[in-house]
């Protein structure tokens, strides 16, 4: 049998990749119990998946699955799912490597379930037989023999060549079946044979690596793709119907999830999280939020918002037109600063109306933006809040109309609905308040290419009110961000995927 080395560029890439010690941990960990698996397929790319850029696909044996979720749980991995292309047998875990931060996707089989992409409409009842002949690989992962691994492989890709979308699919990722072909095929010896099963006879496993081996035409390795659905076709979870409409459905939602819905994973272990970061200007709050979210984003539903700025709602546009004229019609186009402060009664101690309107409408848009938050929690969503709410009367992101002073039934009861609408907001999961010396924030500040940005003594006076702000969460935790930004983000990331 011919065999061609892929060993060079596989120690290539090992020595340009750094294994996750999350991975490393979980290998170890496994390989000390009395589970039987193995990592079943892409195993020429098993330096890509240790070091987070790829899954690993174990294969579990059934009996050891409860014994493999608790190892898995106690090293912090989190279940997850999609819950339109579940598949059932098939699993998704997810855990964050503490030393890299780095996101490590476990794709965990406990039966053997493959086939089209879309579909995965077949069951290859021999998980006995893969796991038993087993050899440890890089990092010590188990890998099945040789010639399973070639007799899983063939049977996978003439299923998959054998219908349309599979063929596409095929086509354009050919490098990646012939990387993963030549890895097996080195592995094999000269005179060793492909297993044969009762899947497949001997004469057929062997016409099957024959077809594959000697680069028949595409259209002779379609048909030979044919004959092995037919002749497996007992394995088929679907019926003929069945399996022509959710292959397609999965195609036309999978595209309309690509370019319109864009859904990824829910979090299974929770139902969502409300994740919120507050801090006074120059904390690094926005660049915090920001790496947060595309850090989260990769992997599973999450939604960002902004507190402090809301959008406006059908309720409140009227009253934003109306506030937009008149500072048009009192400040002119020079007007730097669109906040209005008491702004048609700054003779007297007393609220306007203007005031009252403008924080009246900013507490509805603030209360509608976390009742959506709230839903999309109960909906398994991760929210991600630049900033929240506090109870501090006149205090960033909280209350702002005193009335104590004001002899307006108007103004008190308009007062008294902007506290009753901050009270109903939901609190959050987890808060997490970043936090930094006045003297490092102005220095901070003067850096910033920011348009209007504060003044020092603008921003000392902002931090001297809001220096006491009182939030209200389920879990509390205060971090200072004078520090190196890569450790803030450590401890971030480590203390939200502790939480969710």
């Amino acid at each position: 049998m011919e065999t061609k080395d892929v060993r060079s560029n596989c120690q290539k890439n090992i020595d340009q990749l750094k294994p996750l010690s999350l991975a490393i941990e979980l290998v170890n960990k496994l390989n000390a119990s009395e589970i039987k698996y193995c990592h079943w397929k892409n195993n020429f790319d098993l330096e890509q998946a240790f070091s987070g850029n790829d899954d690993l696909d174990l294969l579990i044996e059934r009996k050891g699955y409860e014994e493999f979720l608790s190892i898995v749980y106690g090293l912090g991995f989190k279940l997850a799912a999609n819950r339109q292309m579940q598949i059932p047998s098939v699993f998704h875990l997810y855990g964050m490597d503490q030393e890299s931060n780095e996101i490590l996707h476990l794709h965990v089989y406990t039966r053997l379930i493959t086939g089209e992409s879309h579909l995965k409409n077949y069951h290859l009842n021999i998980e006995s037989i893969v796991l038993k002949q087993c050899s440890k690989s890089l990092y010590d992962i188990p890998i099945p023999s040789a010639d399973v691994e070639m007799l899983v492989y063939l049977i996978r890709y003439f299923i998959k060549i054998s219908c349309l979308p599979g063929l596409i699919l095929h086509l354009l990722h050919k490098s990646e079946f012939d990387d993963e072909y030549n890895s097996i095929l080195s592995r094999m010896k000269n005179d060793e044979a492909i297993l044969s099963t009762e899947l497949l006879d001997d004469k057929l496993v062997e016409e099957m690596f024959l077809t594959y081996k000697n680069n028949k035409s595409l259209v002779n390795k379609i048909l030979f793709g044919l004959r092995i659905r037919r002749k497996i076709r007992y394995l088929n979870r679907y019926s003929v119907i069945s399996q022509f409409l959710f292959r397609y459905w999965q195609i036309i939602y999978r595209l309309i999830n690509k370019l319109v819905l864009k859904q990824r994973k829910r979090l299974s272990s929770n139902n969502g999280s409300i994740v919120t970061i507050c801090g006074l200007d120059a904390t690094g709050k926005t660049t915090v939020t920001s790496s947060v979210y595309k850090w989260l984003n990769k992997q599973f539903d999450v939604k960002l918002i902004h507190v402090g700025k809301p959008p406006p709602v059908i309720l409140t546009f009227p009253i934003r037109l109306a506030l937009l004229i008149y500072r048009k019609n009192k400040y002119g186009k020079n007007e730097k600063k669109a906040v209005l402060i008491k702004s048609d009664s700054e003779r007297n101690d007393s609220v306007g109306y203007v005031y009252a309107a403008r924080y009246l409408a900013l507490a509805y848009e603030r209360y509608s933006l976390l009742r959506k938050a709230k839903k999309w929690r109960e909906r398994g969503f991760v929210v991600l809040c630049d900033r929240y709410v506090s109870s501090g009367l006149g205090q960033m992101d909280s209350p702002r109309i005193d009335a104590s002073n004001s002899h307006s039934k108007v103004i008190q009861l308009i007062a008294d609905i902007e506290k009753l609408l901050y009270s109903y907001v939901p609190q959050p999961d987890l808060l997490i308040n970043l936090t930094v010396p006045i003297e490092v924030a102005i220095q901070r500040n003067n850096s910033r290419e920011k348009q209007d940005k504060e003044t020092d003594n603008e921003l000392i006076e902002r931090y001297r009110v809001n220096s006491s702000m009182n939030y209200k969460a389920e879990n509390q935790y205060e971090i200072n961000t004078e520090t190196n930004i890569n450790d803030v983000l450590a401890s971030v990331k480590t203390l939200i995927w502790t939480n969710v």
